[in-house]
């Protein structure tokens, strides 16, 4: 005769939030830490260029709040109502800021002289940060091209 094993069942009625998807399996049990997609990414990249990414992500977050967290393309990104409006990314000598639009660099070259940038790139020296007021100028020309009054 077996024995038959009870198996014991969880189900959260609670919704995760949008990004939310990967437990912490390394919390110490009391509580439940939810880590993002990006935390993921954000965990394998050099501290010193960490710190930036983090810095341009709470930027983006504090200017748009309910900002969904994905990885496009390989690399952490914002989205608003389904659309991606930024992506951000280390590299070797830059920290690189993506629109998702060609149309907002264009828009804004004369002002990115500080900045190397291509059509859908804008690429920031490690040693000059993107300023709070160019990256929500950046974020905003985007949530134009989502939002159109």
């Amino acid at each position: 005769m077996h024995q038959k094993e009870k198996m014991a069942f969880y189900v959260s009625f609670m919704p995760m939030q949008a990004g939310y998807d990967i437990l912490d399996k390394y919390c110490s049990g009391k509580h439940n830490h939810l880590m993002t997609v990006i935390d993921d990414y954000l965990a394998t990249v050099e501290p010193s260029k960490r710190k930036e990414l983090e810095r341009i992500r709470a930027l983006a977050k504090q200017t748009v709040p309910g900002a969904e967290e994905a990885i496009v393309y390989g690399m952490p990104t914002l989205k608003y109502q389904g659309k991606p409006f930024l992506g951000f990314d280390a590299h070797k000598q830059h920290i690189g800021i993506y629109p998702y639009s060609g149309q907002v660099i264009e828009t804004l070259k004369d002002q990115l002289h500080d900045y190397s940038f291509s059509k859908g790139a804008i690429r920031v020296p490690l040693d000059h940060p993107i300023s709070e007021e160019m990256l929500k100028h950046i974020i905003h020309l985007r949530l134009l091209q989502i939002t159109p009054s």
